[in-house]
Order: structure tokens, then sequence, then C-alpha cells
């Protein structure tokens, strides 16, 4: 079970993340690794990405549209129903769905970002009211390149000048992967970060495996390598309003990377 109360809520509003333990049972989350051994193994899987050693899955976007055991996991009423209450929205769907694996030794860093920056950005997604649920496929540590995340900073209003963008303006239609690799497309200056986590902190979310994490779309998070012999995997789940569908783009991303045949939860 996994209930949000008036304080989650409150949390969640006030800081932009919460974690909640011991939500998936170790046999739940043996099952869930072996439906992604099945689809990881898949070379065709059209947003299957490797990290730069060119062997080690870094993540596997869009497994819903590929896998029915995903797309009900995806719509399990325990996550959804999470997902309606902190958004305060009845109707909503899957915007992006992907697991990331960060592997031990190999596992690459996410640079710190905002997932709706990217959303706006290469989607067309309105406004910043959408959220994304993680299962944690393995206990995250300190140790295994967890999760990091800056309280507060999904209230910030972040633009233009505080990025860089290190592709020369390659859009992210057919150029998705430059939207999740190592190296992102939209990176946020080292003077910004610096000042933002002065006012705030960095708070790793760090839980035991099968605990669930929900996190603002807004907020800045980042996770560093995996230098230890312990896998750290992690299911997302982003969940989107109905009222906040994307809006029409130049250059579309795949629909493994943003939804636009919404079919409501």
């Amino acid at each position: 079970m996994m209930k949000i109360s008036n304080s989650d809520i409150d949390s969640y509003n006030d800081n932009g993340y919460l974690v909640k333990d011991s939500v998936f049972s170790e046999k739940e989350i043996d099952e869930i690794y072996r439906e992604i051994n099945k689809i990881s193994a898949d070379e065709s899987l059209p947003g299957r990405v490797l990290e730069s050693d060119g062997a080690s899955v870094r993540s596997l976007n869009g497994p819903h549209l590929s896998s029915d055991y995903f797309a009900q996991l995806g719509g399990k009423k325990l996550l959804v129903d999470a997902a309606k209450r902190l958004l305060g929205e009845e109707d909503i769907y899957i915007h992006q769905y992907k697991i990331n694996t960060k592997k031990a030794f190999s596992g690459e860093k996410w640079e710190w970002h905002s997932d709706y920056w990217f959303w706006n950005k290469e989607d067309g997604m309105p406004s910043a009211n959408s959220l994304t649920v993680g299962i944690l496929l393995d206990d995250m540590t300190a140790f295994n390149g967890p999760l990091m995340v800056i309280p507060g900073t999904h209230v910030d209003e972040l633009t233009d000048d505080l990025h860089q963008n290190p592709y020369n303006g390659l859009t992210g239609g057919e150029n998705w992967e430059i939207t999740t690799s190592s190296k992102l497309k939209y990176q946020l200056s080292t003077e910004y970060l610096k000042d933002r986590v002065e006012k705030s902190s960095i708070v790793p979310l760090e839980a035991r495996k099968g605990s669930v994490i929900i996190f603002h779309s807004n907020i800045l998070h980042a996770s560093s390598y995996n230098i230890s012999p312990w896998d750290r995997g992690i299911l997302l789940v982003s969940y989107n309003p109905v009222s906040n569908m994307l809006n029409d783009v130049k250059e579309p991303r795949p629909e493994f990377m943003a939804t636009r045949n919404v079919a409501v939860l």
C-alpha cells in the first residue's frame, strides 16, 4: 500500500519530492527485473540507449509501448492514485516511461537538470504540473550513484541564460539521444547551481529496494557515476494531466520519449 497523506502533499509542495519506503515486495521487484531482462537484450528496441562503453544499457525508453507487462505496471492503481492526488487532477496519462539501469562499475552520470525544461523545450508541455514516480529496483545508497535533488527548486523559473547547449542547436527530434545521454543537451551553469545549492542543499534520495520516490517535473536533480559493485536500477513513470497535454512542436521526439497518443488512466 502507498497512501498519500495531507502531510505528504504539504511536504511535496514545499520540497518538490517524496520518498515512500517499502512499497513493493522483493518478489514484485524480482518479477520486474525478469521482464527488464527480457527486453533489455533486444537490440531492436527503439528506445534502448547504451552507455559510452557501447555495451552497458543506460536506459530503456518507452517499454510500455512494446510490453503489456510494463503498460499494466505504469497504470497500477497505487501509482496512478498517488500521482492524481499530488497533481490535483483526475484525468492523467503517461507522458514518459523509462528504466534507468546504472549498472555496477559502468553506470554513467546524469547531469543536473529539470525534466520540465526538456519537456517544455523539446515536447511542447505547457506547464510544469507533472511529476515522476520511481520504483527503486535496487537499494539506492551513497555509493551507487543515487538520484540527488535540490529541495525547493521545483518552484524556480529557469531561463535560457542559465543553460548552455553543447550541441550547437541540434533539435531533439531525430537527435533524441542527446536528451538522454551522459552529456545532456541542456546544461545548467555551474554558477547558478552553486548559488542554488548554497541557498538550499543537496539531498540524496537513499532508500531500500522496493521503495518509491516521487519528484516534481521542475525539481533540479542529478546522479553521479556508479563506481560501486552494486547496480542501481530505477523504473520511472512520468504522469501528466490531460489538461496539460503537449502542444505541437516542429520536430517532435519519438513517441517512446514523449507521448502524443494520449490514453487516459
